[in-house]
């Protein structure tokens, strides 16, 4: 499994969002092997996601975002997870920089679809990300991430 950006406890609570589907599916037997994407600028996937997944005894490798493309071609992945930052009110969500990347490698590989059951219930979704208002998230305004600022070296 291939996951992006953090949405973990660290993010939200407890279990987290995205997160929690890795802990379930390892409480329930399963044995898992998760790539967690480094996440640039920021590095949420190194500094979070890889660190919460180690912390609760799953395997996890951490790769560089540019790589999702050869974990998924090499079939080492076989579902991808991830958050939404921000979620409208019908249904639409807004993620990280990346996000889209990866959901468009995943559907290339056949392995993504988005259920709306997924995005709801809205009982297991924070307050946080719930922009009700807004029909869609077209009209959200994203944060701008300056190179100048934020790049790494």
């Amino acid at each position: 499994m291939l996951t992006h950006c953090n949405a973990g406890g660290l993010a939200t609570s407890d279990y987290g969002t995205a997160l929690a589907v890795f802990y379930a599916a390892a409480e329930s037997g399963k044995r898992l092997h998760v790539y967690a994407d480094e996440t640039r600028p920021l590095l949420q996937g190194a500094r979070l996601t890889a660190w919460e997944l180690k912390q609760r005894g799953l395997r996890v490798t951490l790769i560089c975002d540019s790589m999702a493309a050869e974990v998924m071609r090499e079939e080492r992945v076989s579902a991808v997870v991830v958050g939404a930052d921000r979620i409208a009110a019908n249904g639409d969500t807004a993620n990280k920089i990346g996000t889209y990347s990866v959901a468009v490698l995943a559907h290339a590989h056949r392995m993504f679809s988005v259920s709306p059951t997924w995005v709801t219930p809205r009982k297991s979704i924070p307050w946080s990300v719930l922009c009700l208002p807004l029909e869609s998230v077209s009209n959200f305004l994203l944060p701008e991430r300056f190179p100048h600022v934020e790049s790494t070296n």
